[in-house]
């Protein structure tokens, strides 16, 4: 991995804010707004006496041949199972052995093993889980970059993340990490990301209305939530506990064929299921709007 690290200097106290930024060497969304960010935060940051150090990943570890037939038998199978768990989580309903809709998804499921008979679809399909495993390869390596300096918040962006550099921005990022020290739990993380709404992840009744406005950063509200769930990965603030037990649980999904094919975000999703019936206590926050829109999303439903 290609990390352009900012260590903390000697002698600053320990009120320390990481930010990292996941990206790839042929990404169509440039790294150098972020390279300006995070610089200009570092400079910023030591006038306030709080260290902001960085890290980016853009290599990518993994190619085709690193996705194999098991990998993609295996991660249709995981797929399925973790929307229907997930599909229950959300509707605070107990999960069904059998639902009206279950023959539709093994239909699908079938539908998907024939058509990977064909090496020109099998070989699309190796290329599209390669991309996911280098994501979740680089994430992975993001929060081992944060658990290794001594900051007690990170954020960690991905490329598609859209921002205008300003010092107004920079000093919300570092008013935010203030207040989540604040946070009561060892474990939480605030999602920044603007991109799908309450209504289209089917969470509107787990979001805490408040009474009263609330606190608002940059125009934007922060809601709390009555379980944890994530919107995407695209802009993410994390506790250094969320960090960790985070990343542990990504390696363990990197050691299972198929399950380490799961894409980033729905990978959260899965540690935030196993996680229902543990004695961890995650807290979890939004924004409404969010601060830092997904350009990906913004393109395809352009299209």
């Amino acid at each position: 991995m290609n990390r352009e690290l900012n260590h903390k200097k000697p002698g600053q106290q320990n009120l320390g804010l990481y930010l990292g930024l996941l990206t790839h060497k042929n990404s169509k969304f440039p790294k150098a707004p972020f390279v300006d960010l995070f610089e200009k935060a570092s400079n910023l940051g030591s006038l306030m006496n709080i260290n902001a150090s960085y890290s980016i990943s853009e290599d990518n570890l993994f190619s085709s041949k690193d996705v194999g037939l098991i990998d993609l038998l295996l991660v249709r199978f995981f797929e399925l199972r973790l929307y229907k768990e997930w599909s229950s989580y959300v509707a605070n309903e107990k999960i069904r052995k059998l639902r009206k809709n279950d023959l539709r998804v093994l239909t699908s499921c079938f539908l998907y093993y024939y058509r990977l008979l064909q090496p020109r679809f099998r070989m699309k399909e190796k290329v599209r889980y390669s991309r996911i495993l280098n994501i979740n390869a680089g994430y992975k390596s993001l929060l081992q970059d944060f658990l290794k300096s001594r900051a007690q918040v990170g954020l960690i962006f991905e490329d598609d993340a859209s921002f205008e550099t300003t010092t107004e921005l920079i000093r919300v990022i570092f008013e935010l990490g203030i207040f989540a020290q604040s946070i009561k739990s060892v474990a939480y993380f605030i999602d920044l990301s603007d991109s799908f709404t309450f209504d289209e992840l089917g969470v509107q009744n787990l979001v805490i209305q408040p009474k009263s406005p609330g606190r608002i950063f940059l125009g934007s509200q922060m809601l709390a939530t009555t379980k944890p769930f994530t919107n995407c990965t695209c802009a993410v603030l994390y506790s250094r506990y969320m960090a960790e037990v985070l990343c542990s649980a990504l390696e363990n999904y990197a050691s299972i064929r198929g399950k380490r094919l799961i894409p980033m975000d729905w990978s959260f999703n899965q540690f935030l299921l196993e996680c229902v019936n543990s004695n961890l206590r995650i807290e979890c926050f939004h924004f409404h709007p969010g601060l830092f829109p997904q350009q990906s999303l913004i393109v395809t439903q352009a299209k």
